[in-house]
């Protein structure tokens, strides 16, 4: 009689992704996400399994969120360590309330950094820099990367640098140190239409807060950018 081969209800084509896992927690993803909650004690899943679910899809190659569909759900669903996963419309759901309750609160007046996403934000700069040398904030690189978006919603504009036009969208500011060379220290999301030199400034002012030591040196697009910022 042939052969019947039955599948290995362990097996992941995902599997590699789990490699991920510890470092995502050294860098403080299960410490920091919690503060995204929007639900009850008695929702499906947590915002823990949510932000795992989404940082898995993308280093699966899909970037975006309708793309969640299109995983092998119950090898994929091994990965965040449940029965299953949220799907795009969970995942959609959520990060709408999450928006909604930012808006609210900037009706009521609300400092950003007393804002539920502004204190996930600065709290997890916090968590990322506390994993970094001593010293790894005092010279630093400043890389921007426009993230052009498509909506008929009333966004700023910027030219993009390989479309060679210009485009609605937000501009991706990330500070990494330049020794140890790469080390990621801080990130924010800019308008669009904001100055290239308010960005920079702005970076070295988001890394000397977050590991709480003076930027000494600080280069970026065009060359150095600034330099002795101090610990705030």
């Amino acid at each position: 009689m042939p052969t019947v081969e039955v599948p290995d209800e362990r097996f992941s084509r995902y599997a590699a992704q789990l490699l991920s896992v510890p470092a995502l927690e050294r860098l403080g993803l299960y410490e920091a996400a919690p503060q995204l909650s929007m639900d009850g004690e008695q929702a499906l899943y947590g915002p823990l399994v949510r932000c795992r679910t989404l940082l898995f899809t993308v280093s699966c190659g899909k970037s975006r969120l309708f793309q969640v569909g299109e995983l092998v759900e119950d090898e994929f669903a091994r990965l965040p360590g449940e029965e299953r996963y949220p799907q795009r419309s969970d995942l959609q759901t959520w990060l709408d309330r999450i928006v909604a309750r930012d808006q609210a609160q900037v009706q009521e007046g609300l400092a950003p950094e007393d804002r539920m996403v502004g204190h996930f934000v600065r709290h997890s700069q916090q968590l990322l820099a506390r994993t970094a040398p001593q010293g790894a904030g005092r010279s630093i690189y400043v890389d921007l990367h426009t993230i052009a978006l498509h909506t008929a919603k009333p966004v700023s504009k910027t030219k993009h640098g390989m479309w060679q036009r210009v485009v609605k969208a937000l501009v991706k500011v990330r500070a990494v140190s330049a020794n140890p060379p790469g080390r990621p220290l801080s990130f924010s999301l800019e308008q669009g239409d904001s100055g290239l030199h308010g960005q920079l400034e702005a970076a070295v002012e988001a890394t000397a807060w977050a590991t709480g030591e003076a930027v000494e040196m600080g280069g970026g697009p065009g060359g150095t950018v600034a330099g002795g910022s101090g610990a705030v």
